[in-house]
């Protein structure tokens, strides 16, 4: 064939399948260098596997798997994410316009993530478990039942044996841990305190809350494997595109997102802690006005949840120090819970420390029994009839105290005299370690 012919018969190629579409050449063209790089690896891994000696292969084979797991969860992702671009309504359209704002499939990814960080305790969050806190048209999930174990890793309440349920979404109660890593004082958060912000002002003290959490939590210096796993953005202008496009996708979420940041500082600001109470006729009427559901993580050893440790507190017993002292009318047969004697012109209050007499030494198992006998003297109502309720924004507590106890004054509760509640709720180290409640209690101190 001479080099005429040819020339002709690739003019003839061209003008057979018209104007090329060069988008769609391209993309051809990048899914096939794809397929050749993905044999290149699948054959490079089969080399290295022959070549191998047995525990590298054992090694060589776990990471292949990893790194086909980590594909497909970026696809699945990738997937829901292109739905939610695809749907979305002419109204969020126009806003992201009015802001000169374009949603990508990454940025949507890492408002996902995001969104499922911030309804996850202790800031434990895989990849492979934010798919989970989404329906298939990539809405998050508010209240959504799960077969025990099959949800995400989010709060979640027992409907029966079978079934859980989500519990109300609450981000401040998951995000609080980052938040309590930001300096507030610095952006405004002391002028919130002492009430000297417009709300104009206070929208942009939540919007910077938002963005120095944000940029902690995905600290490559304090988290490198989220940088590898998530790979989100450090710099201000993109944290805050994805504010903007989470308030447009996600304006309920989101919303709630900046207002958590003012309700931590209502919360970690208040000291003494919000305490009401009041004494009606022998019945002690006491709140605690601080949000009961707070996870925190300090170190992987140490785990805060709030509303576990005043359940603790409550049900155990160790409330009481907090009210008052027990005279010396106090039936003998309960003298032994104390950590000091009686005697006829002392009165003892219920502690958490150790017997310190001169003459008595308390052993660990000494100690731990008291305790836990403690808890069941209460319960059984030797000390009088209690009620309380947990609500997501403060605890109720109600007890009819007994003749031979002494109430303090109702200044001092409120103003936390002992620091109990400070310890319980400011602090973040009054769990439960050391404390052997009695687990398994049952309530038979009747109604008051």
């Amino acid at each position: 064939m001479k080099i005429k012919d040819t020339q002709i018969n690739n003019n003839l190629e061209v003008d057979l399948f018209g104007e090329v579409d060069e988008e769609l050449k391209e993309s051809i063209i990048s899914a096939n260098e794809q397929k050749k790089t993905e044999l290149r690896k699948s054959k490079n891994i089969f080399t290295q596997l022959q070549n191998a000696e047995a525990n590298d292969r054992a090694t060589l084979i776990e990471k292949e798997a990893i790194r086909i797991k980590k594909r497909h969860i970026n696809k699945e992702l990738a997937s829901l994410a292109k739905v939610k671009i695809e749907s979305l309504q002419s109204s969020q359209l126009k806003e992201l316009k009015t802001l000169d704002v374009e949603v990508t499939p990454k940025d949507l990814i890492q408002i996902m993530t995001f969104l499922a960080l911030s309804s996850s305790p202790y800031g434990e969050l895989e990849k492979q478990e934010i798919i989970k806190f989404f329906d298939d048209q990539c809405n998050f999930l508010h209240e959504a039942e799960f077969l025990n174990q099959d949800g995400p890793n989010a709060p979640m309440k027992r409907v029966d044996d079978k079934i859980s349920k989500m519990v109300p979404y609450d981000p401040c109660s998951c995000l609080y841990q980052w938040f309590y890593r930001v300096d507030d004082e610095g952006i405004g958060g002391i002028d919130y305190k002492n009430n000297k912000l417009d709300i104009f002002q206070i929208y942009t003290l939540q919007v910077e809350m938002f963005i120095k959490m944000f940029m902690y939590v995905f600290d490559v210096k304090y988290y490198p494997e989220w940088d590898e796993e998530f790979n989100f953005p450090s710099q201000r202008p993109t944290i805050k595109k994805l504010l903007d496009i989470g308030l447009i996708l996600y304006p309920h979420e989101f919303k709630k997102i900046l207002n958590a940041g003012t309700q931590y500082l209502d919360d970690r600001g208040a000291y003494p802690p919000n305490i009401v109470a009041n004494d009606q006729n022998g019945v002690l009427h006491f709140k605690l006005l601080h949000r009961p559901k707070v996870f925190l993580s300090l170190n992987i050893f140490d785990y805060y949840d709030r509303e576990e440790v005043i359940y603790d507190y409550i049900v155990g017993g160790l409330i009481l120090e907090a009210f008052g002292v027990f005279t010396a009318k106090t039936p003998k047969y309960l003298h032994g819970l104390f950590d000091s004697s009686f005697s006829v012109n002392t009165s003892q209050r219920i502690s958490r420390e150790k017997r310190s007499e001169e003459d008595i030494f308390e052993t660990n198992d000494e100690f731990n029994r008291r305790y836990r006998a403690l808890g069941y003297a209460w319960n059984d109502g030797l000390f009088g009839p209690f009620e309380y309720s947990i609500t997501e924004e403060f605890v109720s507590f109600k007890w009819k105290y007994p003749k031979f106890f002494q109430l303090d004054s109702i200044a001092d509760i409120e103003a936390d005299h002992t620091s109990l509640f400070e310890f319980v709720i400011l602090d973040y180290e009054g769990g439960t370690k050391g404390y052997p409640f009695a687990y398994g209690a049952e309530y038979r101190g009747g109604k008051i």
